[in-house]
């Protein structure tokens, strides 16, 4: 059984990292606890196939909760949801078609809670030469006159600008705005426009710094 308070395996230190994120919203850790007793370590088919499964059942709330009119609870539901089908692409490899699928889907439902944030979560773009990333702009919340802090968080390389989020949402809390993009080699650029990594990132490091002057 995956034991994510004291992991010693790769399945049990991803079960805590997306433990970790609940705190913040990024799932449930009742609900990752559950899962995770019904997988076996180092059984990587059913790891794709229980995460896959939770989160199609979590999408699936979320949509009923947003159609019933409870807004809040439909956030937070496509927010888990967001989460699930990026953990069940964790131990996926090479051109696996399910890679960018569940990125899709991930993807998707981020936005679909975003819409229904409070304060509002920005979808954006930022050009760097012949390249395009997505990325989020995160306002703050009460923030205090005039001009904004902005604290541009970015991740490892196998950490999606909406994964991030939840590393990072009580910076919020603070009054200070946020920035999250897929940068080469990670998320959206890698897994949907085939952007790879490059060894001059000051580059597009200086675009997002660009955008947010």
């Amino acid at each position: 059984m995956i034991d994510f308070v004291r992991p010693g395996h790769p399945f049990e230190g991803q079960t805590q990292r997306l433990a970790a994120e609940a705190i913040n919203g990024g799932g449930d850790v009742f609900e990752i606890a559950r899962t995770s007793r019904r997988i076996e370590i180092g059984d990587t088919d059913t790891w794709q196939k229980e995460w896959h499964a939770l989160a199609e059942q979590v999408e699936a709330e979320a949509r009923a909760e947003l159609a019933a009119g409870h807004t809040h609870t439909a956030m937070g539901r496509f927010f888990s949801a967001n989460q699930y089908y990026r953990q069940s692409d964790v131990f996926l490899t090479g051109t696996d078609p399910r890679k960018a699928e569940a990125f899709r889907k991930s993807q998707e439902l981020f936005r679909e809670g975003a819409k229904l944030h409070n304060p509002p979560i920005e979808v954006i773009e930022v050009a760097c030469g012949d390249d395009v990333y997505d990325g989020y702009f995160c306002h703050p919340i009460n923030p205090k006159p005039g001009k904004w802090p902005v604290v541009f968080l970015i991740g490892g390389a196998d950490a999606f600008a909406e994964e991030v989020f939840f590393s990072g949402r009580k910076i919020l809390d603070q009054g200070w705005a946020m920035l999250l993009v897929d940068t080469p080699g990670r998320g959206s650029s890698s897994y949907l426009k085939g952007i790879p990594t490059r060894a001059d990132y000051e580059v597009p490091i200086g675009a997002c710094l660009d955008w947010v002057e």
